[in-house]
């Protein structure tokens, strides 16, 4: 049938099992693992790897999943399957080689290394948007996970940084727990206490992590005034802001940038933090809270409405703690918006841009009352 796979290739075969069989041997390549696909993830059908894969699909989705996949629910084979050319080696052996492990979780630009149910590593190639990348994940890690960690959050840590073809490989120790998306998804009326731990480790890495520094011109056009050119929302107004803070007193703080519940995992008695690739060690303070709070309170109603969720009760506290004035803190909320509204403009325009509503429709609301 004229498929030939270089050495090491894999092939995904998605076809009944006599059919895959069939192209397998055409094709002269040898049928490895049976596996499910999860919630966008490649997962070996073993029992394991597949009670850790659903762990992050929402209740609601694992009726469908079910129907999708019923010779798995039946205990029969799984829907595809992994070919490769004779004497290649195993699927992530080179994952494999880094810990002990029963069964390798793979998706596009990632793998995951399990140990019966426990995730024992976890390894990303490429991925990212680089503009966005002030560190790179590894050494976002290296620098910011300490502090991170003794402020009371489970964090990754660099196993072995490298290329695999061509692009860059991250492998990093695994983190335990659920994700807090699925946890809000299946039960909205945790949304007060989960978000209260969030601001309570967040407040503890932000004061561990703060220093004072002025509001530089550099600083206010970088992280307000170009954003908002981007977007094309409030410039006037912000430029009147800009100059009523410039040359006052802030402390930064890291910041993790990406502080969605996805991305923070709810284990025993822990919080885990994932996703470090865009942190930064010197952010405007709030950030990361306006952030987490929006999208905390989005999950709860199926992240139909960021907007809507933009006020937060925790906001005061950090105001206090990290000594912020009534127009530095507004001066933060335009920041965060405006970043995540300036990526999204580097999306196909059909996609869906809710931090553009925010930035033009909420933040304008805000200046005015702030000014």
């Amino acid at each position: 049938m004229g498929l030939r796979l270089p050495p090491d290739a894999v092939a995904l075969l998605r076809l009944p099992a006599r059919a895959r069989a069939a192209v397998a041997r055409r094709a002269e390549l040898e049928l490895g693992p049976a596996v499910l696909e999860i919630g966008g993830r490649l997962v070996p059908a073993e029992r394991g790897a597949v009670r850790w894969a659903l762990g992050a699909v929402p209740a609601s989705a694992r009726g469908r999943l079910a129907r999708v996949a019923p010779a798995w629910a039946l205990g029969l084979a799984a829907p595809a399957a992994i070919a490769r050319p004779p004497g290649s080696r195993p699927l992530a052996a080179w994952l494999r080689a880094l810990g002990t492990g029963t069964s390798v979780v793979a998706a596009p630009g990632a793998a995951f290394l399990l140990d019966g149910e426990r995730l024992r590593l976890a390894a990303k190639v490429g991925a990212g948007l680089p503009a966005r990348r002030e560190l790179g994940e590894g050494r976002a890690l290296a620098e910011l996970g300490p502090a991170a960690r003794a402020a009371g959050a489970d964090v990754p840590e660099v196993v072995e940084e490298a290329e695999l073809g061509g692009q860059p490989l991250l492998v990093t120790t695994g983190v335990e727990g659920r994700p807090a998306s699925v946890l809000l998804a299946e039960r909205p009326g945790r949304r007060e206490e989960l978000v209260g731990r969030i601001a309570e480790w967040l407040l503890r890495w932000n004061l561990a992590t703060a220093a004072e520094t002025m509001l530089s011109r550099e600083l206010l056009e970088r992280e307000v005034l170009a954003p908002a050119r981007v977007v094309g929302t409030l410039v006037p107004e912000l430029e009147r802001l800009v100059r009523a803070v410039e040359g006052r007193p802030v402390k930064l703080v890291a910041a993790h940038n990406d502080l969605t519940t996805a991305n923070v995992l709810v284990g025993d008695g822990r919080l885990g933090v994932v996703d470090w690739d865009t942190a930064a060690p010197r952010a405007l303070p709030l950030t990361d809270l306006f952030y987490a709070v929006a999208d905390a309170e989005a999950a709860t109603r199926g992240f139909a409405d960021r907007a809507a969720a933009t006020n937060s009760e925790h906001e005061q506290r950090f105001r206090n703690a990290l000594g912020l004035d009534d127009e530095v803190a507004d001066l933060c909320f335009h920041a965060c918006w405006l970043r995540h509204a300036a990526n999204e403009s580097l999306r196909p325009a059909e996609r869906a841009r809710p931090f553009l509503e925010i930035a033009r429709t909420v933040a304008a609301r805000r200046i005015r009352m702030g000014g």
